[in-house]
C-alpha cells in the first residue's frame, strides 16, 4: 500500500510536471503571466490542457486531472484533502484506499498529529510538509 506522504508528493510532482509543460509552451505558468497577457488563461496543447481560475489552475495530461492554487508567496507545495482526492479518485489502482475522501482526511489528521504536515496559517484546510519531512 502506498503511504500518504508518497501520495502527496506524487500530487506535488504532477503539479510541477504540469507547470513545466505549460512553461515549455509559453515560457511562464503563473497567474501573473495570465494577467499580464503573456499567456492565455486556458489552452489545449498536444501534451496538456489547462485553465487558470482565481488563484489556481486545473490541468489534464497523461490521464491525470489535477487542481492547485498558488499561495500568496507564489508557492505550489500547499495541499488539501479535497484536491488530492480529485486526483486519487480517478486512479484507485495507483493510490489504493487514498481514493476515498474520508480516508484522506483521516490520514491528514494523523500526519498532522505526527508532525509530518501542518496547517497553513489562516487556513483550516490547507497543509504543507513540516521542514525535514
Amino acid at each position: 500500500m502506498i503511504a500518504l506522504p508518497q501520495v502527496i508528493r506524487r500530487y506535488q510532482d504532477l503539479i510541477q510536471e504540469a507547470i513545466s509543460r505549460i512553461e515549455q509552451a509559453y515560457g511562464a505558468a503563473t497567474i501573473q503571466a495570465v494577467l499580464d497577457g503573456e499567456m492565455p488563461a486556458s489552452a489545449e496543447l498536444s501534451t496538456i490542457s489547462f485553465w487558470f481560475h482565481g488563484v489556481g489552475c486545473t490541468a489534464e495530461f497523461d490521464g491525470y486531472h489535477l487542481n492547485w492554487d498558488w499561495s500568496k508567496d507564489n508557492r505550489t507545495d500547499e495541499f488539501e484533502a479535497w484536491k488530492i482526492w480529485r486526483l486519487t479518485r480517478e486512479h484507485s489502482d495507483e493510490f489504493g484506499h487514498w481514493s476515498d475522501l474520508q480516508q484522506l482526511r483521516t490520514g491528514f489528521q494523523e500526519l498532522a498529529m505526527q508532525g509530518v504536515i501542518e496547517s497553513v496559517p489562516g487556513s483550516s484546510v490547507l497543509f504543507h510538509f513540516v521542514e525535514g519531512h
